[in-house]
């Protein structure tokens, strides 16, 4: 009980400012489309992810700046996503994360049919990440730090799958994203830290799919290689992804 009150004070009065973002390393995409013109795929789940720190102005008996970039991870992000057909064999969608830039997605299915046929499922995907803006502020008695980062991303993915059976898809999804990060880190006017990073990942995720009518469970457990802008950051890890569906 003393070590859960220390840790709860401890917290209390520490206080930071951070530039950092995620990287997701779980994607739970499948290689089928909706099926056709306004038929909808809807899911919620857990994906994992890298946090990325860029820079940090901490407050805790002293305060002050660190510029040293690290990479934790995997850890656990929720995810939601949603796809919508325009076509029989394109979907147009979106994955959101958090701390980071949205996905917009469009998928073209270009071999194989939709769930309701068994064999060789080929798509290919395109990804776009948009609209990651965050800022903070940090007050101590003597300064006041803040905090200014945008990120994008840019990606393509190749998906093979097999379904053995309208209720059973096994897939092999293989992964390429580059992002583009900007981030400044200020002590009152004077900028502590200004840094552009355009770190890469390259995801190799096996998973499966079991459906049942329209609902549907999909399982992820890949790996994933990290190519961050410093090379003492590169990483390679599992990753892993769970998620619930529904198709309408």
């Amino acid at each position: 009980m003393r070590s859960i009150i220390f840790t709860f004070i401890l917290l209390s009065l520490m206080s930071c400012a951070q530039l950092d973002y995620n990287i997701p390393t779980s994607r739970l995409d499948s290689p089928e489309t909706a099926g056709g013109l306004g038929k909808f795929d809807v899911a919620i789940g857990a994906a994992s992810g890298y946090d990325v720190d860029l820079a940090e102005a901490y407050d805790f008996v002293i305060s002050g700046t660190t510029t040293q970039e690290s990479v934790t991870g995997p850890e656990p992000l929720l995810t939601f996503k949603g796809n919508v057909g325009l076509m029989p064999r394109l979907d147009i969608g979106l994955q959101t994360y958090p701390d980071t830039s949205d996905l917009l997605k469009v998928k073209y299915q270009f071999i194989g049919g939709d769930r309701s046929t068994s064999g060789l499922k080929v798509s290919l995907q395109g990804e776009f990440g948009f609209g990651y803006h965050e800022n903070g502020t940090l007050n101590t008695d003597s300064k006041s730090y803040t905090t200014d980062l945008k990120a994008k991303s840019l990606g393509a993915s190749l998906n093979v799958g097999y379904r053995v059976n309208p209720d059973l898809l096994f897939y092999l999804n293989t992964v390429f994203m580059e992002y583009k990060v900007d981030g400044v880190l200020k002590d009152g006017a004077t900028v502590e830290y200004d840094g552009e990073q355009s770190p890469e990942v390259i995801l190799v995720l096996p998973g499966l799919r079991l459906d049942f009518d329209s609902a549907y469970v999909q399982i992820e457990s890949g790996y994933s290689f990290l190519n961050s802008s410093y090379k003492e950051n590169n990483s390679d890890d599992f990753t892993y992804g769970l998620s619930l569906g529904y198709t309408f």
